[in-house]
């Protein structure tokens, strides 16, 4: 059959199964057994079906596909809102902290121009290979962490200032001996825990106080890690009096392990997280953070996105969305 005209419902013709499965098959639903999403990849295959949304009996909408490293719900809500608004539906893939890699899904969704691009969130740092293989064949833009660095697109919040505003905050509030827990002890740590890092140095430097190296710790991302670096800050000869978490899952666990240990925060010290009002506010304790607007990003990306499917911009670009500090429970 010639490119381009072979419809939805001769693909579902073709694997046997219903409209209704073809289209949940092509947003990666979780609603399709292993044995029908293989026959509709098939047919798709075999039929040179490409999506095309302005002709009858294709879908309707573009698809974008949306890959994140662990539960970044908040964000994928707001992309759902703005997606739709702009004329797309979203496929969602979650990685569950695994590297994003070219599987044979993946391939056939490509190979097919079922989907017309791909942003990323909270992706491990070994996802690059495949997001480059990836951005050859469509668009993709990364929100919040930078993986792919060639030419690369990119929509955040600057986390040399997210550290630098972080430090200058706590130290409004009377802090002096600031400790620093970031993601350092990974195989690929994250780059914005090293920029975090930066801007908390670049604010020491701004107050006059010495960077004391023994209150920089480095963990990775499981609560044994984290509970290790603060075991180490006991044992110093002065306590710090507050502690900034390069990740909000970093300052959660280390409010429940100083807890059970019977130190009082924020009384005995603060803690401050960085990442979205969401994951701050579902901790038992209210996890005062830096805090990055998804909504903003999610509208960012999705322009940027378009631009990049209309060939308007060819250049690699980063876009920084403005950053808050919230106080909630954790600092004084």
């Amino acid at each position: 059959m010639g490119e381009n005209m072979a419809t939805v419902v001769d693909v579902a013709e073709l694997a046997g199964v219903s409209v209704a499965t073809v289209s949940r098959v092509i947003r990666d639903s979780n609603k399709v057994s292993d044995d029908k999403r293989e026959k509709v990849m098939n047919a798709i295959e075999e039929l040179g079906y490409k999506m095309d949304p302005n002709s009858t009996g294709r879908l309707r909408k573009k698809i974008l596909y949306v890959v994140c490293g662990g539960s970044q719900d908040e964000f994928v809500d707001n992309i759902l809102e703005i997606a739709n608004e702009s004329g797309y539906e979203i496929a969602v893939e979650y990685t569950a902290g695994l590297p994003l890699e070219m599987n044979t899904f993946m391939k056939k969704l490509l190979k097919n121009k079922i989907i017309s691009g791909v942003l990323t969130c909270g992706l491990p740092p070994e996802s690059g290979k495949a997001l480059r293989e990836i951005d050859q064949i469509v668009p993709v833009v990364q929100c919040c962490d930078e993986i792919m660095t060639e030419n690369s697109f990119v929509v955040s919040s600057d986390d040399v200032m997210m550290g630098h505003d972080a430090v200058l905050h706590l130290s409004k509030k009377g802090c002096r001996r600031i400790a620093f827990l970031g993601l350092g002890k990974m195989k690929n740590p994250f780059k914005y825990s090293h920029a975090r890092e930066m801007g908390y140095r670049v604010a020491h430097a701004e107050l006059g106080i010495p960077v004391d190296e023994n209150l920089i710790k480095q963990c990775d991302l499981t609560a044994d890690s984290v509970y290790r670096a603060l075991d180490e800050l006991r044992k110093l000869p002065e306590m710090p009096d507050a502690i900034f978490c390069a990740r909000d899952s970093t300052a959660v666990f280390a409010v429940n392990k100083l807890t059970r240990d019977g130190i009082r925060i924020p009384d005995n010290i603060s803690i401050m997280g960085c990442g979205s009002a969401e994951s701050a506010e579902r901790s038992w304790l209210p996890l005062s953070n830096v805090t990055q607007s998804y909504y903003e990003i999610g509208l960012e990306a999705i322009n940027l996105m378009n631009a990049r499917i209309m060939g308007k911009t060819v250049l690699g670009r980063r876009l920084n969305i403005k950053h808050t500090i919230v106080d909630r429970e954790t600092t004084k």
